[in-house]
C-alpha cells in the first residue's frame, strides 16, 4: 500500500501599495503562510495553511485558516 506523506511548506508573499486620496486603506503589507500538505496518495493530498496578514502603517493585521483538498482522478 502506499504510505502518508508529509509536506511542510512557507510562503511569503509582500505588497506595497501606493496609498491615493480618497483610497487610503490599501496600504500593502506582508503574508506569511505556514502549511503542511498531506499526500494520502501520490495524487490527492489534504493541504493545511495558516495565513498571517501582517498590515503596512497602520492598516489591520489578520490571519485564517484553510483547509483544501487536491483529488486527482
Amino acid at each position: 500500500g502506499h504510505q502518508v506523506s508529509l509536506e511542510l511548506i512557507f510562503r511569503v508573499s509582500h505588497a506595497d501599495i501606493d496609498d491615493v486620496a480618497p483610497v487610503t486603506s490599501r496600504a500593502g503589507g506582508t503574508l506569511l503562510t505556514p502549511g503542511v500538505n498531506i499526500y494520502l496518495t501520490p495524487q490527492n493530498r489534504l493541504m493545511l495553511n495558516y495565513d498571517i496578514w501582517r498590515g503596512a502603517g497602520s492598516s489591520a493585521d489578520a490571519r485564517s485558516f484553510k483547509a483544501m483538498v487536491q483529488l486527482g482522478f
